[in-house]
């Protein structure tokens, strides 16, 4: 968001809906078993990773959330943007690349 402005394409008119982002934030949350998985191969590469530390301690400012369900959203997507971070640094690829595929995207 620049100037209070809806979120876009940078020297265009369009901009994405609010509902779009929402779309995906909760979409991205709700991929457990793939989050779950790209931790377990992050684990066994690197046991000493604080990977479990970082995520454990994910917080959401108040201000982002009106319910205890929409921060639980928040925080699962936040992890899950952790663990993506040190997936890809660990194995030089992306998620989504085979894993997101192989787990279905659940």
């Amino acid at each position: 968001m620049v100037n209070n402005s809806a979120p876009g394409y940078p020297d265009d008119q369009q901009t994405l809906a609010p509902s779009t982002i929402h779309r995906f934030i909760t979409t991205l949350s709700s991929l457990k078993t793939c989050s779950q998985k790209a931790l377990d191969l992050i684990l066994q590469e690197n046991p000493a990773s604080a990977i479990c530390r970082n995520i454990a301690n994910q917080k959401v400012p108040g201000q982002k959330f009106k319910s205890k369900a929409r921060e639980n959203i928040l925080v699962q997507c936040s992890r899950f943007f952790e663990i993506e971070t040190i997936f890809q640094h660990t194995f030089k690829t992306l998620i989504f690349t085979k894993l997101a595929i192989r787990c279905a995207f659940t």
